[in-house]
């Protein structure tokens, strides 16, 4: 039997001029049970890769049974992509609030603080069955972002632009098993970030940088899914029973902004579906991983900033390993020349401060003092 592919939409604003933005969903069910899987990409709106991989997803779905159920969004955000500043996408932060998109989802923990929800949850399925804890457990939570929604409402405060676009979305992911949120960098590796006690899954989707993150909301979609699970679990270990629910939740970033590579992408949705063939939703033989990815805390995953304002030539890239005190790019400053004598000072040279990895760097040449050059893994291993 085949999968059943359906494509609704999700009204999540009215413009000014009568027309409604919404968000596409593609629905896959599969002809057998399985777990639920939710995958998004293009939060931000200039992280247009994921936008191929979701559609290559669909097309190995078509042809290929699915154990289980997926959500896809290929395009989460049309207010990010459809803002442009010339020939770029301005669509990282929100226009009327300034936040970051990937930034506005509901700390669902914030919303019982003392835990007693949870440990009355805990008290009353205590002795259920993994899978009627799950089943449970996902209801709760579509409640309560539900209950949330309706609060605001009745308090007479308009949702904020972000948040109204952030709970369609955390409601569809709160039904899944797996979440997976694709985004990108400015100029980029591919590299993911993984939860404390995740990082041997991570491997499964053959990344070859993993930043490795505390099982803490933060305000991110991957934290938003992932931490109620984690916080459940806990609860159910504080009553004397170990209990793994199987949930999973990554940010894949795909490499740079601003572009889309249907050969690149071709090996993203590879790495995906052979993620959720070792979930058991599907048969699909995955390339091989790298044999150790190189990883680091996320308290050794830095930025390094311009200490001189100019033209920046770039000397290391994305995936470029460096020792302390090699230079990773030359700031151009003709204002330094004043006379030809003196044409070398022009050139500073931004050394680096320590041993690393270069994950991404801004993607134009020119730079004022504090602009973010490079982001970097320290203290690598692997």
């Amino acid at each position: 039997m085949d999968n059943r592919i359906s494509r609704r939409s999700i009204p999540v604003k009215r413009l000014p001029s009568g027309a409604v933005a919404s968000v596409d969903v593609f629905e896959v069910e599969g002809p057998e049970p399985g777990p639920r899987a939710h995958v998004q990409s293009g939060i931000h709106g200039a992280e247009t890769q994921g936008v191929p991989v979701a559609l290559g997803l669909l097309r190995e779905l078509a042809g290929r049974p699915l154990r289980g159920s997926m959500t896809l969004v290929p395009m989460a955000n049309p207010a990010g992509i459809d803002r442009k500043a010339g020939a770029y996408t301005f669509g990282r932060f929100c226009p009327v609030t300034g936040a970051n998109w990937n930034r506005g989802y509901v700390d669902l923990g914030a919303l019982d603080p003392d835990g007693a929800a949870l440990d009355e949850f805990v008290e009353r399925h205590g002795d259920s069955p993994a899978e009627e804890v799950r089943r449970a457990f996902k209801e709760g939570l579509v409640d309560r972002l539900d209950r949330f929604g309706r609060g605001r409402a009745a308090r007479g405060l308009a949702l904020p632009e972000d948040l109204a676009l952030a709970l369609p979305l955390q409601r569809l992911a709160a039904r899944a098993d797996v979440v997976l949120d694709l985004h990108t960098g400015p100029v980029s590796a591919r590299y993911l970030y993984a939860f404390e006690g995740r990082e041997e899954e991570a491997r499964l989707l053959g990344f070859p940088h993993v930043i490795v993150i505390p099982r803490a909301f933060a305000g991110a979609m991957d934290e938003a899914s992932f931490v109620p699970w984690s916080d459940l679990e806990e609860a159910f270990g504080r009553r004397g029973r170990r209990l793994d629910l199987g949930f999973s939740s990554f940010t894949l970033e795909l490499g740079s902004e601003e572009r889309a590579d249907s050969r690149e992408a071709g090996d993203d949705a590879a790495r995906i579906l052979g993620y959720l063939a070792h979930r058991g939703m599907l048969d699909f033989e995955a390339p091989p991983p790298p044999p150790r990815p190189r990883s680091c805390r996320l308290e050794d995953f830095r930025s390094y900033f311009a200490p001189a304002a100019g033209v920046a030539e770039y000397l290391k890239g994305p995936g470029d390993a460096f020792a302390k005190g090699d230079a990773l790019a030359v700031v151009h400053r003709p204002r330094m020349v004043g006379s030809l004598e003196h044409v070398e000072d022009s050139a500073f040279r931004v050394e680096a401060p320590e041993d690393g990895v270069v994950i991404s760097r801004f993607p134009s040449s020119g730079v004022g003092t504090g602009t973010e050059l490079f982001r970097v893994m320290t203290n690598v291993e692997g």
